[in-house]
């Protein structure tokens, strides 16, 4: 996608695997998410990615410019189709894969994110020939700060807000 970053973003869609038992038996992890402030020049940028790991599960975590400084790795239950929620107002982002919270109010500055300019757009981590990833029902909108708190779902409906400095 071609279109640039503007903050109170939210990008939404769905991401289905379509990996052939040859390959998934390789020891190797592949992956695929949407991304804000890419720039064309540079690998940086801000990715909420969804790693597969087997036909059924997988496991995700948002970052900049080094998984080493992400969110948590999150286990979840793969779909044959995936819904995600990424939304960014000013420095925080909040993350949802299958409609359950993975990263909320997550500051910027935690995952080290280099530039608020560049592109919105979808990132492929060593995705082997043969597999491929589609992606369907893409939206991007702009939203505003009562929106960047995750949506009440079966999982987190009455569920407490986590405490003040955690």
């Amino acid at each position: 996608l071609r279109v640039p970053v503007a903050q109170d973003l939210e990008i939404k869609g769905e991401i289905a695997f379509d990996v052939p038992a040859e390959i998934e038996r390789l020891d190797t992890s592949l992956g695929i998410g949407p991304m804000f402030c890419w720039t064309p020049a540079a690998t940086a940028g801000l990715k909420a990615m969804i790693f597969y790991l087997s036909r059924n599960s997988a496991c995700t975590k948002a970052y900049s410019t080094t998984m080493q400084r992400s969110t948590p790795d999150i286990v979840i239950g793969l779909k044959e189709w995936n819904s995600f929620s990424m939304r960014r107002v000013g420095d925080k982002l909040t993350y949802e894969i299958n409609d359950r919270p993975i990263a909320t109010l997550v500051d910027l500055n935690q995952l080290e994110l280099d530039s608020d300019q560049g592109l919105i757009g979808f990132s492929a981590y060593r995705l082997p020939v043969g597999s491929s990833a589609r992606i369907r029902n893409v939206s991007i909108r702009k939203i505003t700060a009562a929106e960047l708190a995750p949506k009440a779902s079966p999982q987190t409906a009455g569920a407490l807000p986590p405490s003040p400095g955690t």
